[in-house]
Order: C-alpha cells, then sequence, then structure tokens
C-alpha cells in the first residue's frame, strides 16, 4: 500500500505570514494536533503544532510547565505580533506519494510525531499522511471492529 492511497488530501493550510491569533483560530476547529505551512509560493516550508503553541513564550510569561486550555492561550496570543514562521517547526523530509506506508508509519514512529508532509518533486504540498491515517489502514488488515 502507498501513501497516496490513504493520505489526508483536504488538510487545512497555514502560511508562513499568517498571524498566531490565526493559527489557533483554525486549529481549534480541525481534528489535527499540527497543520502545516506553506511559503507564498505554495511550497511547503513547515508546520505548526498544538504542542508547539504551549511552549512559546510571551513576553514575560512562560508557558512551558503549565498546559493552558486552547481559549487561554487563544487570548494571550491574540495580543502578539508574532507570525506562524517565528514559531513554526520546520522538517527536512516528507513522504512522497508512492513511499509504503510501513516506511511511513516508521518515519512517525521514529521522530516522535503525529502528521507528515506528502510533497511533490517541487515541494508542493499534495496532503498529509497522519497516525490516524495509518491506524484506520492497519485495522483494515487486522479486521479489528
Amino acid at each position: 500500500m502507498k501513501v497516496k492511497d490513504i493520505m489526508d488530501r483536504k488538510v487545512p493550510k497555514l502560511h508562513e505570514n499568517d498571524a498566531i491569533g490565526h493559527a489557533i483560530s483554525i486549529l481549534v476547529k480541525v481534528p489535527y494536533f499540527a497543520l502545516p505551512v506553506l511559503n507564498k509560493e505554495g511550497k511547503y516550508v513547515g508546520e505548526l503544532s498544538q504542542r508547539k503553541l504551549l511552549l512559546i513564550d510571551i513576553g514575560k510569561q512562560e508557558f512551558k510547565d503549565d498546559i493552558l486550555s486552547i481559549e487561554q492561550i487563544k487570548m494571550l496570543i491574540a495580543h502578539s505580533a508574532k507570525t506562524v514562521k517565528e514559531i513554526m517547526d520546520t522538517h527536512n523530509f516528507g513522504l512522497i506519494p508512492e513511499d509504503d506506508v510501513f516506511y511511513a508509519a516508521k518515519l512517525l514512529y521514529d521522530q516522535n510525531i503525529s502528521s507528515l508532509p506528502v510533497l511533490d518533486k517541487k515541494g508542493k504540498l499534495l496532503g498529509v499522511l497522519t497516525d490516524i491515517c495509518v491506524l484506520k489502514h492497519y485495522k483494515g488488515l487486522i479486521n479489528v471492529k
């Protein structure tokens, strides 16, 4: 089975110059822990995760040891001038549609991440492979009800 057969093609996208408040307003509405970030040419440049939002530093307050609700974070960040580009994670890896699902599952596990971008040869985002996509695939193979 190939990544293209199980990837999610309809994942929302962020742009690197989006405000953090805008990113949060999208993240609280979707079932993803992270969203892909694109540059102005539409190429994948990184991701912004809920976890990363919990680790950011705003002003003099650090939230590294506290878990806040998304609403609390949204309220704090609404006053920040930070952009997605300033806090997003960048990786030097991704998947191509023809990659094997087992390889992709191993990469998700080894990197301790919940999703990977699926890119074309020019770096354009085609979709995202999440841990949930992989679990649904393997659930179907072992007939778990």
